[in-house]
């Protein structure tokens, strides 16, 4: 189970490449976390759990508002995004859910009565956006550089929701995750 989805990953036998490593609990010193600050919810993803710093060795993206029951700057590890446990003490974090999934509940978690849904994860893509191309024009060219190719897109992504009924809002969203912001090498590459 990997945020709450179970699914199948590659197994190449012949060349044994996996798309998943197994790493023993006890050896695992850079989990993915979560953390409020500033009353926004981060989620730290690390790429190597044997790692001793986080340094290169993961990515920190904002979710959006922080859920109240947080206490900022502790970390919380979580395996589905909805259920959160103390990380204060990693061993008994990975304990608490571990046990947990094991017995199918959420008893050992912070919010086990409280779940956490950020609205844009269950937004469907088929919805409308409530911004205009004018708000959405605004917020890309506060949080951008100014050679980012995101500028002057918007009237673009509202006009693809009117015709093919995908929200403008969510599809900025892949964008900015997607482009590193406009920025990211490929589109830069034929300047």
């Amino acid at each position: 189970m990997v945020n709450g989805y179970t699914g199948w990953i590659n197994r190449n036998v012949a060349s044994n490449e996996y798309d998943m490593i197994i790493v023993p609990i006890n050896q695992v010193k850079n989990p993915s976390y979560y953390k409020s600050e500033n009353g926004l919810l981060k989620h730290y993803i690390s790429s190597n759990l044997k790692a001793s710093t986080e340094e290169e060795n993961g990515s920190m993206i904002t979710i959006g508002v922080a859920p109240v029951y947080m206490k900022s700057g502790v970390k919380y590890l979580s395996y589905d995004g909805n259920y959160f446990y103390d990380g204060t003490n990693l061993e008994n974090a990975l304990n608490n859910l571990i046990d947990d999934l094991q017995a199918e509940n959420r008893n050992n978690s912070i919010n086990f009565n409280n779940p956490y849904y950020n609205y844009y994860n269950y937004l469907p893509f088929r919805s409308k956006t409530s911004y205009s191309a004018v708000d959405l024009e605004k917020f890309i060219s506060e949080n951008t550089d100014s050679i980012s190719k995101l500028r002057g897109i918007s009237t673009t992504l509202i006009n693809s929701e009117s015709k093919y009924g995908v929200n403008a809002l969510l599809s900025l969203g892949i964008a900015i995750n997607e482009s590193r912001w406009g920025l990211s090498k490929i589109l830069t590459y034929g300047q």
